[in-house]
């Protein structure tokens, strides 16, 4: 039994022994476990396309309560999907709106002209001429708040928003009020301005997906992380035994992986506390 005394500021020795590494300073460690949790997003989007596109959460609401609803979906062949931010997760949403015939364009500030025979377009553009509108950018300073009153305003009110980025990237308040007015046809939302709280307005709307930030959640991408996760501790277990002030380690490790995807940080926690 340890009979050291414990501290809420003191770190473990797990969490001492993390900062202390090098390997705690290759960001090729972060990015890999972000990886695994990121790659399945565009999987986690599409599947808000489509659930958009048909109805079936809302039908399979009816049907449960004695229903037989006759709902006219949307076909995606021919559609317009319109990306923003075209990196990793939004070319592969990309490769799969080419496979269901989709007409396929980005918005991308640091990508030109084309990428992945999509045409980069601008923000207004896209937001103007897109059925399907999905946002998969980096949550920054130039993102926050990019999807606002005046953006959605030039949205076609047949259209669709998808959210699998961060919530702030949209005013929450002002899509509740474009989706009031029928200015836009529904939405499809991972994440939210103040997560875990939702809404009560958009928990009224049935066109509307709302889902608890789980775009890329699977059994597989889990285990992947939480084997990788366990690796580096083990290599960081036996790599250096060096000592940190109190406070330092924990502070140290969560502002290195704050820019990175959320679900890291679960990982970041478990480390620190062990």
């Amino acid at each position: 039994m340890n009979s050291e005394p414990t501290n809420e500021s003191s770190p473990s020795l797990s969490g001492q022994l993390l900062l202390a590494s090098p390997a705690l300073h290759d960001p090729n460690f972060a990015r890999s476990v972000v990886f695994m949790a990121a790659h399945n997003a565009k999987d986690g989007a599409f599947g808000y396309i489509l659930n958009l596109a048909r109805g079936h959460i809302a039908i399979d609401a009816a049907v449960r309560q004695g229903e037989w609803p006759k709902w006219e979906g949307v076909t995606l062949a021919g559609s317009r999907l319109g990306i923003v931010g075209f990196g990793s997760i939004g070319r592969e949403i990309a490769s799969r709106g080419r496979g269901f015939g989709m007409e396929v364009v980005a918005f991308d500030p640091f990508v030109q002209g084309s990428a992945d025979a999509v045409a980069i377009v601008g923000l207004e553009e896209l937001m103007a001429t897109s059925k399907f509108i999905v946002l998969a950018c980096p949550l920054t300073p130039n993102t926050t708040r990019l999807i606002n009153a005046d953006r959605l305003a030039l949205a076609r009110s047949d259209a669709y928003l998808v959210n699998v980025a961060r919530g702030p990237v949209v005013v929450e308040a002002d899509l509740i009020d474009a989706l009031k007015a029928g200015r836009l046809a529904g939405a499809g939302l991972d994440v939210f301005e103040n997560e875990p709280q939702v809404p009560d307005a958009l928990t009224g709307m049935d066109n509307v997906v709302l889902l608890p930030h789980i775009a890329s959640g699977t059994e597989e991408t889990r285990q992947a992380m939480a084997d990788r996760a366990r690796a580096f501790r083990m290599q960081i277990h036996y790599s250096n035994r060096s000592k940190l002030a109190p406070g330092e380690a924990e502070a140290r490790l969560r502002f290195l992986y704050r820019p990175y995807h959320a679900a890291l940080s679960v990982l970041v926690e478990e480390t620190i506390a062990r």
